[in-house]
């Protein structure tokens, strides 16, 4: 039985279904608007049918497509540069411990490529990183506080073609970041601080669990 057969009368069911459908579109509003800015993106294909260099760094992360020159699409410079920031804000967060990201991707021509460069980039900036492999985006929101991670990054463009990809940003409760996070993470983008040799993070694949972090 569903909850909503719980629900003993019709002008409690009322309440109980506008109490929810607040809290669904509370919690959509953000990736609805993220479609439409994307649609806008992809209707700058020109009539060659070549595929527009697009990179998009909002409050709700990065995206873009694959290749071209740094700052206009999304390359390996700008993976590290904004992967850096989001561990620098994840740092600032962890109370003096080491921190602890969790990381999945989708089944992308470009997710391997994507997940080397975050994954090191990550153990660079002194976070312990638990790499899932191919995850849903909800598998990997779960695993954030199942691992105690203090944040977690899922690598996939969702309904976007093939050769877009990017990173979805988590907080230590599984949780998509906030607007106020995003215009913070963007702001330290601007000069990324690495760790040193001593502070470097460790990688565990999650398939062998001998290497768990926690």
């Amino acid at each position: 039985m569903s909850w909503f057969g719980l629900v003993p009368d019709i002008e409690h069911r009322v309440k109980y279904m506008k109490w929810w459908w607040s809290k669904l579109i509370k919690k959509i509003r953000p990736q609805a608007i993220a479609i439409i800015r994307d649609f806008g993106e992809l209707c700058r294909l020109n009539h060659t049918g070549n595929i527009a260099m697009t990179l998009i760094a909002s409050i709700s992360g990065i995206r873009g497509t694959i290749g071209g020159f740094p700052g206009e699409s999304l390359t390996p410079p700008d993976l590290v540069r904004f992967t850096a920031a989001y561990s620098q804000w994840i740092r600032s967060r962890s109370a003096g411990k080491t921190p602890l990201v969790v990381m999945g991707r989708d089944g992308r021509v470009s997710g391997p490529m994507v997940e080397r460069l975050v994954t090191g980039t990550l153990m660079g900036m002194g976070m312990d990183v638990i790499d899932l492999g191919l995850a849903s985006t909800p598998s990997v929101e779960m695993a954030v506080p199942y691992f105690g991670a203090e944040g977690g990054i899922i690598l996939t463009a969702s309904h976007n073609p093939w050769e877009w990809n990017a990173l979805k940003l988590l907080d230590g409760r599984g949780e998509f970041i906030t607007a106020d996070d995003g215009r913070e993470i963007l702001e330290l983008s601007e000069n990324p601080s690495f760790a040193s040799i001593v502070e470097c993070g460790r990688h565990a694949d999650n398939h062998n669990p001998s290497q768990r972090l926690r």
